[in-house]
């Protein structure tokens, strides 16, 4: 029988399915017990749940658009600030690989993703005409991701070949096992980003973002504190939106049933930075020191 390792080597070139792909993947990681290697074969078949993390191919940049249904169109909708667009526009995506190819061959080049309703309303109470807003991303996104997924599993391929790990039929040898066990054979990519979850659906559905810490109480009271004391900072015009926006970003997050913990970090992050610059002001360098020492 032919080699396990080039078979799945030549799947990764074939452009089949990246479903199959990982499964013959995974069975290869479970026969010679690469548990790295298997452990992130099994989310990339199960999806990412609270608590994963999400490597960064899985993060997708989209339009903040909302639905006109007077025009029947799509219109831009405007952001308080850029950094603020920036962090909304992210869309971490945790479904199974096999509800991605799905979706990359439905009709339509267009995928939605819902805010959270929390964030939504928000969103639209600043808005002269409420319109409810979402965003949209190509669904070429959901096509790199797929690539992405097969061209790591080839590169792992090839690393086993290298080593002399091939496999006949569905077995290794023993030496293949050693020589396995003394590597690790993980598969590598950039620094994990966060989770969330892909919905194609209507203008009107809705999805919440995963990945929550366990207990936010102690952020809120800080977050709270600080947009009480937030005109006693004396910070200039541009420091001052940017931090409410900031603010209104955790608390959304922190209110959610399942928040991220990505997009809660970006915030916290940006709030210190601003709290820096102001930590001459003794009532900023007390907030700045409870925000960098709540536990998350």
């Amino acid at each position: 029988m032919s080699s396990l390792v080039l078979q799945l080597q030549a799947e990764c070139l074939s452009e089949g399915s990246v479903l199959e792909v990982l499964r013959k993947a995974y069975v290869i990681a479970r026969k010679l017990s690469l548990r790295e290697a298997q452990t992130w074969i099994d989310m990339e078949l199960n999806g990412y749940k609270a608590g994963d993390q999400a490597p960064p191919y899985r993060v997708l940049t989209g339009e903040i658009k909302a639905w006109n249904p007077y025009l029947g169109v799509w219109i831009p909708c405007m952001m308080p600030t850029a950094e603020m667009s920036q962090s909304l526009s992210k869309c971490f995506v945790g479904q199974p690989i096999g509800q991605l190819e799905d979706l990359a061959k439905q009709d339509g080049g267009t995928l939605l993703f819902p805010f959270h309703p929390e964030i939504q309303s928000r969103l639209m109470k600043g808005q002269e005409v409420p319109l409810q807003p979402t965003r949209l991303v190509s669904k070429t996104g959901i096509v790199g991701i797929l690539h992405a997924v097969r061209h790591l599993v080839l590169d792992w391929c090839l690393d086993l070949e290298r080593d002399g790990i091939l496999g006949e039929g569905l077995t290794f040898n023993t030496e293949e096992k050693k020589t396995a066990s003394h590597t690790n054979y993980s598969i590598t990519y950039n620094a994990p980003v966060g989770t969330s979850q892909v919905q194609q659906g209507s203008q009107d559905s809705s999805q919440a973002i995963a990945n929550a810490p366990t207990d936010l109480s102690a952020l809120k009271e800080v977050l709270a504190e600080l947009n009480e004391q937030l005109h006693k900072l004396q910070l200039n015009s541009a420091d001052e939106t940017q931090l409410k926006a900031d603010i209104l970003t955790i608390q959304s997050q922190a209110s959610s049933p399942r928040p991220s913990r990505v997009i809660i970090q970006e915030g916290i992050n940006s709030l210190v930075t601003i709290l820096e610059a102001a930590a001459g002001n003794l009532l900023a360098a007390g907030l700045l020191h409870k925000i960098t020492h709540v536990p998350f």
